[in-house]
């Protein structure tokens, strides 16, 4: 998964002055403050319905019914610990969830259409990313929450996150979003923990035709009623955690 010359970069932006201002867009919160406990409005999120019809996770049943109406979202997620990343001891991601764009807007308390969870505990250099599957109303999706649990020490653990109220921008996602249109089964790409500077979600991909070829074969296997051979090579657009890519 190409990091596209990550360090490098945040080394120019850092001389510019903008990387701590990239951070805090990511964030939320400063560099000082941001080891804190999860809040109690992120955890009852999740127990919100979503404003749409929320994502449905792959099978040949729900297929059947919906093959016409609705997409297929490929995407996957590393839940593992990441050891040494940035000034902690570990981090590990939690938590994506993805909003469906709909006319007006939508309380801070409520669920995101496309929710993916991961364990509590695992190393990141042992656990292989999770593929998922997901049949989901064709639109345009944009990122609005995530989860990472960090440890600075064995006793010294927490939580920080990013919501609505930290991501957004005029009624908008800062980060990025994806579309899928209804009959489409579209790839968004690989996310995880990128540690350069201090945890924050990153999205990778496969960088040739081959590797994509060999993650569809996965998926096949996972979710084996799924046509993978119409799957799309269409990222998660973003400017903040990714690069744009087209699979040559």
């Amino acid at each position: 998964m190409r990091r596209h010359q990550l360090h490098s970069e945040l080394e120019i932006n850092k001389e510019k002055g903008e990387s701590m201002k990239l951070w805090k867009t990511i964030s939320g919160r400063s560099a000082r403050n941001w080891l804190l406990p999860i809040t109690a409005a992120t955890c009852l999120l999740l127990a919100y319905p979503a404003q749409a019809e929320p994502a449905q996770p792959f099978t040949s049943a729900a297929q059947e019914q919906a093959a016409v109406t609705k997409g297929v979202v490929l995407i996957s997620a590393n839940w593992g610990r990441s050891w040494g990343c940035g000034r902690n001891d570990y981090a590990q991601l939690q938590l994506l969830g993805f909003d469906k764009i709909e006319p007006g807007t939508r309380p801070l308390s409520q669920r995101p259409e496309l929710v993916i969870q991961g364990s509590e505990s695992g190393n990141a250099q042992q656990i292989p990313f999770s593929n998922y599957a997901f049949l989901v109303d064709p639109g345009e999706y944009e990122f609005s929450l995530y989860l990472i649990h960090v440890a600075r020490s064995m006793t010294q653990t927490a939580h920080f996150s990013g919501d609505r109220k930290s991501l957004f921008q005029d009624g908008r996602s800062k980060v990025g979003s994806f579309k899928v249109g209804a009959g489409e089964i579209v790839y968004v790409g690989h996310f995880a923990l990128d540690c350069v500077q201090a945890p924050m979600p990153w999205r990778f991909y496969p960088e040739t035709g081959a590797d994509f070829t060999q993650y569809l074969d996965k998926v096949k296997q996972q979710y084996p009623d799924l046509d993978t051979s119409k799957a799309v090579f269409r990222l998660f657009e973003t400017q903040l955690i990714g690069k744009p890519y087209v699979l040559p």
